[in-house]
């Protein structure tokens, strides 16, 4: 049975794009040092396997699940980024030759 909203019936495809997504922030977290890309990336995760669990277990479809989420999390994250609010133990400084100066 085909649900709505999604083109093969499935909610893998709904929710592996923002599965992937969410990985890229693990090790940007690291290059950037900003913390924040890690809660980023957990946050992603919560709203991947959420999309998938509301795609098999419920009448809604997991694209908007998903679709919203997603948006949701990296606006907040992007804003919060924009306004310099630092995660717990995020360098202030911009990249590492700035330190050394």
């Amino acid at each position: 049975m085909r649900r709505p909203g999604s083109v093969s019936g499935s909610p893998w495809p709904a929710s592996w794009p923002c599965a992937v997504v969410r990985v890229h922030f693990f090790p940007l977290a690291s290059l950037l040092e900003d913390r924040l890309l890690v809660a980023l990336g957990v946050s992603l995760t919560t709203v991947a396997l959420l999309a998938l669990v509301a795609g098999l277990v419920t009448d809604v479809a997991p694209s908007p699940v998903t679709g919203i989420g997603a948006g949701t999390l990296l606006t907040v994250f992007g804003l919060a980024a924009l306004a310099g609010v630092p995660a717990e133990g995020t360098s202030q400084l911009s990249s590492p030759r700035q330190r050394e100066g």
